[in-house]
């Protein structure tokens, strides 16, 4: 279960006060830090190599998701993706295809990135609820 950063959350956590826009802030901060805080957690123990893949890869480097791919054996699921999405009106496909890719490569390289998100998440959500007491 993912938690959803909303005005609601941080009302959950004690900013109860928060006028839309001051919460509309304060959540573009958070989402700032976690991924943040998120990047650095899970570059621990990557190579050099991996982070300049990773980092192609989710800026949609056609070559270079073609040949990481190839590399995993995906082009075929690769292919069947572009095709279930190829023609959709008012859909990015080169967007679909660099989020298909850099989910199936966090999957892979570090099959631990969602406890990892939820593990920052839980730090942040403590960071929030002590700084609301602390008002």
């Amino acid at each position: 279960m993912t938690t959803e950063m909303t005005p609601v959350w941080l009302a959950e956590l004690g900013l109860v006060d928060l006028t839309p826009e001051e919460a509309h802030e304060l959540l573009g901060l958070v989402a700032d830090q976690l991924e943040l805080r998120v990047g650095n957690d899970l570059s621990e123990g990557m190579t050099d190599e991996q982070l300049d893949e990773f980092d192609l890869i989710t800026q949609g480097d056609p070559p270079t998701i073609k040949a990481w791919a190839s590399k995993t054996g995906l082009t075929g699921e690769l292919a069947a993706s572009v095709r279930r999405t190829d023609g959709i009106p008012g859909l990015d496909l080169d967007q679909e295809v660099r989020e298909w890719a850099t989910g199936k490569w966090l999957a892979i390289t570090r099959p631990d990135h969602k406890d990892v998100v939820k593990s920052v998440m839980d730090q942040l959500a403590s960071e929030i609820r002590a700084a609301a007491k602390a008002r």
